[in-house]
């Protein structure tokens, strides 16, 4: 992974995996230095929103934003691997998709989720199907999921 010439904020190229807490830290690290400017200057130069896009045109998807039910009832499979295909508004045959715990779990649905070891997924247009390895889900897992733009495949460019 490369890194910029003055900070040295990481780089992701295009098969590199973008680490949400090394993108907190840079912007941190942006936020501290256009402060800096703004109190030398009076000011912030430039249109924040229009650079902070063109920093990240073509280095990492846009994501959106979804909240489902994995139910209990929808477990398929009479050993593991069970699957659970649930209607994902937004994913496509090659998105990038995120599922991850709603903040609201309760201990229960936490157990349940750790024991299931789901650790696999399928996306189809408008379906997410995952795949628990251990035990079948006994309660209704809600979870988050983030849907991106297309995976980037081993070494294969974006069109656009």
């Amino acid at each position: 992974m490369q890194t910029t010439k003055y900070y040295g904020f990481r780089k992701p190229e295009a098969d590199d995996f973008i680490d949400s807490e090394d993108w907190a830290d840079m912007m941190d690290q942006v936020d501290a230095q256009l402060k800096t400017q703004e109190e030398a200057t009076g000011k912030v130069t430039g249109d924040l929103e229009s650079l902070a896009a063109e920093a990240v045109k073509g280095k990492a998807n846009l994501y959106q934003g979804y909240a489902a039910t994995l139910p209990k009832t929808a477990w398929t499979g009479s050993a593991a691997p069970y699957s659970n295909t649930v209607e994902i508004q937004g994913v496509g045959i090659d998105s990038d998709v995120c599922v991850f715990a709603d903040p609201a779990w309760t201990p229960s649905q936490a157990e349940a989720w750790a024991g299931a070891m789901i650790l696999a997924g399928e996306a189809a247009e408008g379906a997410l199907t995952l795949k628990a390895y251990g035990d079948k889900p006994g309660v209704d897992l809600p979870v988050r999921v983030l849907v991106g733009d297309t995976v980037k495949k081993g070494g294969e460019a974006d069109a656009g």
